[in-house]
């Protein structure tokens, strides 16, 4: 669960070390946006000196290791096989099929509508759409501001859908009902200097508390019991610097306990702008069988690429003209990713095909 928030946060403008650093909707991530983030498993010794460079700037993290490599990626959320769930969203910071936070992203706001996540217990994972979104940053925002909100996620069915062994209680339920109640609270708390391996960013310093509350009920017979011992509540303190022209934040680290539990920064990412979608372009038949018809008719196109929904790439076509028929037949039956691009590589539009 701790990954859900940890890597959903918006950069900063350009300003000088004594100024105030306003955070805008164009300084938040667009869709195409890819970042690699390297993670550094801290020695003791380590973590009882970053925390205490917390308190104040300049901060300096410079001898930050790379122990593991992860890639963070915002895309449509069209892209994912959630859509239907999430249909308010418009846009997925996308970290792998149990790593999935679902936005709203307007100029006044960006509200988190739920998310896919790993649960303790829970083999597959869980999708978590919320009653109502959560607000989880307000443009403008500089220094100084604060907010907190919260929502709800109710999850229900049976034990054995949910991939949970409750073998061990005195009943058997029939059904389960996960009532998750989701509060983050944020706090920008100071500006400076950051050093990292890769660089210096002048960056706002954003510490995110994030509490989240289980209540674990079975269905017995006719009526719903409160099973306590099942119930889960954990708090996750976030500190998270956020830097101009990233996306992104150049620097996470999960505290718990006054002792840093992980730190992740990035290594390479930057913040694009929106692809634009043209709508001159056709993908027919949909769904489709042994072949697709993508009609072009300004000729943007140069390359197609069919990718799965995780991201991975199965076929590549290079075209010429306003007509393409591409086979797919070895394809699998399913959902997959189209992908177009212009004779400069830039990706100009993406669309969901189902293979029959």
């Amino acid at each position: 669960m701790k990954k859900i928030f940890t890597l959903l946060i918006i950069s900063t403008l350009s300003v000088n070390l004594f100024a105030q650093i306003t955070i805008l909707d164009t300084d938040f991530a667009y869709r195409g946006d890819s970042y690699l983030y390297a993670a550094d498993t801290l020695s003791e010794g380590q973590t009882v000196k970053y925390f205490s460079q917390i308190g104040s700037a300049p901060w300096n993290f410079t001898d930050l290791l790379t122990d593991e490599e992860k890639t963070i990626r915002f895309v449509n959320p069209a892209e994912t096989a959630y859509e239907a769930i999430f249909s308010t969203a418009n846009l997925c910071m996308f970290g792998g099929e149990d790593d999935m936070v679902f936005m709203n992203k307007t100029a006044q706001k960006v509200e988190v509508t739920g998310f896919v996540s790993e649960f303790e217990g829970v083999e597959e994972p869980v999708v978590f759409p919320l009653v109502e979104p959560v607000t989880y940053i307000e443009f403008p925002s500089t220094a100084g501001s604060n907010f907190e909100d919260n929502s709800v996620a109710i999850i229900q069915g049976t034990p054995a859908e949910l991939g949970i062994d409750v073998s061990g209680e005195v009943i058997q339920p029939d059904s389960l009902r996960f009532i998750t109640t989701f509060t983050l609270k944020s706090e920008i708390i100071d500006f400076g200097t950051v050093q990292l391996p890769n660089g210096n960013f002048e960056s706002l310093l954003q510490k995110q508390t994030n509490v989240i509350d289980v209540d674990v009920h079975a269905y017995v017979f006719v009526s719903w019991m409160r099973m306590e011992a099942m119930d889960i509540n954990d708090t996750i303190l976030i500190y998270n610097w956020l830097a101009k022209g990233k996306g992104s934040s150049v620097l996470s680290m999960e505290v718990r306990n006054d002792s840093i539990i992980s730190t992740e920064y990035m290594k390479e990412g930057t913040l694009k702008t929106p692809i634009q979608e043209t709508a001159a372009i056709e993908i027919y038949p949909n769904p489709c069988t042994d072949k697709i018809i993508i009609a072009d008719a300004k000729e943007e196109i140069s390359e197609v690429q069919i990718v799965s929904l995780s991201g991975r790439m199965l076929q590549q076509f290079l075209v010429k003209g306003s007509r393409h028929a591409l086979p797919i037949s070895r394809l699998r039956q399913g959902m997959y990713l189209c992908r177009l691009l212009d004779t400069k590589k830039k990706l100009i539009g993406v669309r969901k095909i189902m293979k029959q």
